[in-house]
């Protein structure tokens, strides 16, 4: 930012643009609107006056001619400003009047519209360094507000994402649960399967045990038969015997009776013969049946003790497919639990979504409203530097007039104070040699 000189001494600039305040002391504010742009003659003179008037009293010092120059970057020497207030004060009562005030500014006029326009444009220059510090305030407010923004963003932001980690944790324990569960199904049905094979495996050895029994029995009938036949025969025989030995006995008793004893005797032997032969056939047949009896006693063992293998494989089964839907039911209720926990989370991040979102256009409105304040701000310091560079090259431009015309009025003054010495001398001179001054008829310029 360029500035050529500072403000005004004994003064303070407003930056509002509301009516004229008059007053300079007691910190009162001065507005643009007191230097109009286009004033009166006169009312430029009064203006600069009271610019002047730095101790209110309605005379314009030294000191305070001295300030002004300064404040508004008059580049006179100190022996020029001295000139000028000597120049000024024509009664050298110690203060300059009103009306001496307006006789110098008649012979200068240049410097009097310097006056002016460097109060005006200090003024002018102060009220936009106000606004400017009043722009960079707000900047800096904006900016803090951004910063505060920002920070609400991303506390916002890091609870959401952090809220939506949870969620994918969820997610993702929700999907491993019900891999789970598809494996515990699978495991479930392939036990039902083992479950089902080892039941009709058990049922097949079932009913194989259950012909073998009916083998068994109906090879065990024959035998009871044939034993029973055997018996009977075993009886005969018995019998049969018991009747030889009757017959014998009768046949020792009854020695008359020997011949037709001998031959009951002979036909009773032949007929035990005979019996004994079948009996002999008949216990083959057991011995055969017998043996085809234990034959299928050991088959029947075999698929009753197979049918119990069976029968312990199945039981297993379908213990073991109990516990898998024991399982099977665990991981369905653990799904259902996290399932349940993962929607109330998903409900749950709603509002971290919409408080996000509420901050994230905050902060993006709080960023606009920074880059509007900053432009403003660039903006004004722009404006400030091009009205800087505009009033250093006015004045660069003005010092010479400036300059031209304090030299010119020096050397008026020198000739009027040279005329005036002339006129006395030429006075005494006439006094004394007696003449008529011819002077005195006319006016003097």
């Amino acid at each position: 930012m360029m500035s050529s000189h500072g403000a005004l001494p004994g003064r303070s600039v407003g930056g509002g643009s509301g009516a004229t305040t008059g007053g300079k002391a007691g910190g009162l504010l001065i507005t643009q609107n007191r230097f109009p742009e286009h004033p009166s003659a006169d009312a430029k003179l009064r203006l600069v006056f009271q610019e002047l008037d730095l101790n209110d009293n309605n005379t314009i010092e030294l000191e305070s001619f001295r300030r002004v120059q300064k404040a508004l970057n008059f580049q006179f020497s100190p022996a020029t400003v001295e000139d000028l207030y000597e120049r000024m004060d024509i009664r050298k009562g110690g203060g300059v009047t009103y009306s001496e005030w307006m006789n110098f500014a008649a012979h200068y006029p240049v410097l009097v519209d310097a006056l002016y326009t460097r109060s005006r444009e200090a003024i002018e220059r102060a009220k936009m360094e106000s606004q400017m510090e009043a722009q960079r305030e707000a900047l800096e407010e904006v900016n803090r507000k951004e910063r505060l923004a920002n920070q609400q963003h991303q506390v916002a932001l890091n609870e959401l994402r952090q809220h939506e980690r949870t969620v994918e944790t969820l997610r993702a324990d929700v999907e491993n649960r019900k891999l789970d569960e598809k494996e515990r199904q699978r495991v479930t049905f392939d036990a039902e399967k083992a479950a089902d094979y080892a039941k009709t495996d058990f049922i097949t050895k079932e009913r194989e045990w259950n012909a073998a029994r009916d083998a068994e029995k109906a090879h065990n009938k024959p035998v009871v038969d044939t034993q029973r036949t055997i018996s009977k025969i075993e009886k005969n025989i018995n019998n049969l015997d018991e009747g030889i030995a009757n017959s014998r006995e009768k046949e020792r008793q009854l020695e008359n009776m020997l011949n037709q004893t001998k031959k009951e005797t002979q036909a009773l032997v032949d007929e035990s013969a005979g019996l004994s032969e079948e009996l002999a056939s008949v216990k083959q047949i057991e011995k055969t049946l017998l043996t085809a009896l234990e034959e299928a006693a050991i088959t029947t063992k075999n698929w009753y003790d197979q049918m119990k293998v069976a029968e312990g494989e199945y039981n297993r089964a379908q213990g073991q497919v109990g516990q898998c839907r024991q399982i099977e039911a665990a991981a369905g209720k653990a799904v259902k639990a996290v399932a349940a926990k993962l929607h109330e989370q998903e409900i749950n991040l709603a509002p971290f979504r919409e408080r996000e979102g509420q901050h994230r256009d905050l902060h993006r409105d709080a960023v606009s409203n920074m880059d509007e304040a900053d432009n403003l701000l660039r903006k004004l310091e722009q404006e400030l530097g091009e009205y800087s560079s505009r009033r250093v090259q006015e004045e660069e431009d003005e010092h010479p007039l400036l300059e031209h015309e304090v030299r010119l009025r020096e050397q008026r003054y020198n000739l009027d104070d040279r005329d005036d010495v002339h006129y006395d001398e030429t006075t005494r001179f006439m006094s004394t040699a007696n003449r008529t001054d011819t002077r005195q008829a006319m006016t003097r310029v």
